[in-house]
């Protein structure tokens, strides 16, 4: 009998996968292995393949190469049905519930004992499915909706009425394509706290652009470009040997697509983010081994994409929260001199502005703790134009008067060129470009943002 080293198994195999469309390579010779309950993350410019490696997953498109194992199962051998029923549900981008129907009946329609067609015939509302859905509704936080028609539920509540169809059906392996894509912050918060959850008896595979929602579930990510895997690991492997300096009163610009590593390297510079190795200096004092709220009193501020303002509490209260830092007891005056329209709502929830108006206000929040750096991740996410030009005036005017360091993440080339002395590009982690603004090309820098 001979004792030796068993492979290890793997929940799902994909190896030396590829799928050409007329001699393009939209996958090209992909391997990665997903165990028993975990949540991986596959990130990656718009085009990279993402989408099309969960097409050849669930069957929906067929590989020209290479096999994709589900226990002891070849899924490339099987038609999408058999692989539902091996245990595979998939998630599309956009919502696929019944709207004229009520959370219940679009749950009790995905309960796989109506899947064949005797099924379908003999298929009863007993106490089995009750419970189930029942059970299912209240962990996708729609218990309280059961009787509402899916049409009557907002974006968020139908991606997890979606999700929910799936659960009933008692996947071992989830598939979701971008679920947060539209959800405010709560139901993204709420969608990370679902995912963390049913892990316990299946695997989750995850698409996704939104950084903040990959780090609150990934037990690992998968960096994809043009159909190959740049890097595979945990968050902190995101990014490689960077070196950033800016000098006092510079305002730089880092520019790439989604998935590059700009929130990652933000969220890493407040410590939010624990990093493997390298240092964080300001004035010539290491921040690397400070907590966050350390490097807040020590003058670095960040402003998070999404402005993850407080909503139910007012204008001024959440100015008010930034005041801790500075030792300040009143918001300065020159704050709402710099955005004048939150003087004039001072006394609204956080909730009942704009974006703009929003975005305003967590940069005043920020501004409240005197930063001698302050950070913004993607803040014309979302805004209308001439908002956008009107922030760009306002940055400056911050940076002038203020006399601080400004450090911007963002994909908008435009708004970049109007606001930096220094324009860096980030491609898969690494600085690729540093150029100063007057040395800046904006075809070459457009390259690294398109598809």
């Amino acid at each position: 009998m001979l004792i030796g080293h068993q492979p290890k198994e793997f929940l799902l195999s994909v190896e030396a996968l590829t799928v050409s469309f007329d001699g393009f390579k939209a996958v090209n010779d992909l391997s990665f292995y997903v165990d028993e309950n975990e949540i991986r993350v596959i990130i990656g410019p718009n085009g990279a393949g993402k989408t099309t490696v969960l097409d050849l997953i669930c069957g929906k498109t067929k590989a020209t190469s290479g096999s994709i194992h589900f226990r002891d199962k070849d899924l490339t051998k099987m038609k999408e049905n058999q692989i539902v029923q091996a245990g595979v549900g998939r998630k599309f981008q956009t919502p696929s519930i019944y709207d004229d129907l009520t959370v219940f009946e679009n749950l009790e329609i995905s309960f796989p004992r109506g899947r064949t067609v005797f099924g379908a015939l003999t298929f009863t509302r007993d106490a089995a499915v009750r419970d189930r859905v029942h059970e299912v509704a209240e962990m996708i936080f729609l218990k309280d909706r059961l009787n509402v028609k899916a049409e009557l539920l907002s974006h968020g509540q139908k991606q997890w009425l979606e999700i929910g169809m799936l659960l009933i059906q008692d996947p071992e392996l989830l598939m979701l394509d971008e679920p947060v894509a539209g959800m405010s912050v709560s139901e993204r918060v709420k969608t990370a706290e679902l995912l963390n959850r049913i892990i316990k008896d299946r695997s989750v595979l995850v698409i996704e652009h939104d950084m903040k929602f990959v780090e609150d579930i990934a037990h690992k990510v998968t960096v994809l470009h043009q159909g190959q895997i740049l890097s595979e690991g945990g968050q902190s492997e995101v990014l490689h040997g960077l070196n950033v300096s800016v000098a006092p009163n510079e305002i730089i610009a880092i520019m790439g697509r989604n998935g590059m590593g700009k929130t990652t390297l933000m969220k890493s510079l407040m410590g939010i983010v624990p990093t493997r190795s390298g240092s964080v200096t300001m004035e010539g004092a290491e921040l690397s081994t400070l907590k966050s709220y350390e490097r807040v009193a020590k003058g670095l501020a960040y402003v998070p994409q999404g402005r993850m303002i407080f909503s139910a509490m007012t204008v001024k209260e959440n100015i008010e929260t930034g005041l801790v830092a500075s030792g300040e007891t009143e918001v300065p005056g020159d704050i709402y001199e710099l955005f004048p329209v939150l003087l004039e709502m001072k006394s609204r929830r956080g909730g009942n502005l704009s974006g703009g108006q929003q975005q305003q206000l967590a940069i005043a929040r920020a501004l409240a703790t005197k930063p001698k750096v302050l950070l913004l991740d993607e803040p014309t996410e979302g805004i209308q134009p001439s908002i956008i030009r009107e922030m760009a005036r306002t940055l400056k005017r911050i940076r002038d008067e203020r006399g601080l360091s400004i450090v911007v993440s963002e994909q908008v080339l435009s708004f970049a060129l109007d606001i930096a002395d220094r324009v860096l590009v980030i491609e898969n982690g690494e600085i690729v470009r540093d150029d100063a603004r007057e040395g800046v090309d904006a075809a070459q820098i457009s390259k690294y943002l398109s598809v």
